[in-house]
């Protein structure tokens, strides 16, 4: 009877054995994977908007940006350039009348990333892979 069982896990460990994946086989193959970092813009984004050429509120926007990693870098140390050309595209968003949607709507959240993605792309081509809404916040001022 013990030898009925050895032969039983004998046979099961060659079917295992002949079965499994070879070292080649097994081994993930290695892939070039751009690295990508985050440019953290520390100040948020004021964004005025106006009803009848007054300014009614304001929204208040903290983003960061996951770049590929040379470009990132670059973007960083030209926060200035940057922030301007980000800043300009939401000031066009607000003139549009987009933040007069609710600001829970997820379709200004997905226009507020297509526009900041374009403009950041205006001076990094194909370099930006997302664009991370920290904050977000419209406050009436009148």
């Amino acid at each position: 009877m013990v030898y009925g069982k050895f032969a039983a896990t004998l046979a099961l460990a060659l079917v295992a054995a002949v079965t499994a994946p070879t070292d080649a086989e097994a081994a993930p193959k290695s892939k070039k994977v751009a690295v990508s970092s985050t440019v953290k813009l520390n100040r948020p984004f004021v964004v005025p908007v106006s009803e009848n050429h007054r300014t009614v509120s304001v929204v208040v926007l903290r983003v960061n940006i996951e770049m590929k990693g040379k470009d990132a870098l670059e973007a960083q140390e030209s926060e200035s350039l940057l922030r301007d050309r980000i800043l300009t595209a939401l000031i066009g968003l607000s003139h549009d009348g987009h933040f007069d949607m609710g600001i829970t709507d997820p379709a200004l959240s997905d226009l507020i990333k297509t526009t900041i993605r374009d403009a950041v792309e205006a001076l990094y081509p194909e370099a930006v892979e997302d664009v991370l809404i920290q904050d977000f916040l419209r406050k009436r001022i009148i």
